[in-house]
C-alpha cells in the first residue's frame, strides 16, 4: 500500500507503533505473545490472540501518518501470511 504505515496497538493499554511491513509487526507480536500462529484470529482492523481478545484485541491496520485507517485498512492475504511468518520469528527469539 503506497504511502501507508502499518499500525499496531497491543490491547487497550498499549500505544500505537508503526511498522513498514506485516512481517516486522508480526515479530513484535511474537516477542510479547506466547501464542502459536494457529491461534491467530483475524478481525476487522486487527487480530485476536492469547489474552488479547474481544474488546482488548490487537489493533493492526494500514493507515496514514496520523494512524487514521485507510479505506482499505485490513490486511490482505499476502499481508496475513507475512504477519504469521513474523510472529513465528518473534516467538523464536
Amino acid at each position: 500500500m503506497k504511502d501507508a504505515r502499518l499500525w499496531l496497538r497491543l490491547g487497550d493499554q498499549g500505544d500505537y507503533k508503526d511498522f513498514d511491513t506485516p512481517y516486522d509487526a508480526g515479530v513484535e507480536i511474537g516477542l510479547v505473545c506466547t501464542c502459536n500462529t494457529a491461534e491467530v484470529r483475524f478481525r476487522d482492523k486487527g487480530i485476536e490472540v492469547d489474552h488479547f481478545i474481544s474488546d482488548n484485541y490487537i489493533s493492526l491496520y494500514w493507515g496514514d501518518d496520523d494512524a487514521q485507517p485507510a479505506n482499505d485498512a485490513n490486511l490482505n492475504e499476502s499481508d496475513r501470511l507475512d504477519l504469521l511468518v513474523g510472529i513465528k520469528e518473534g516467538l523464536n527469539q
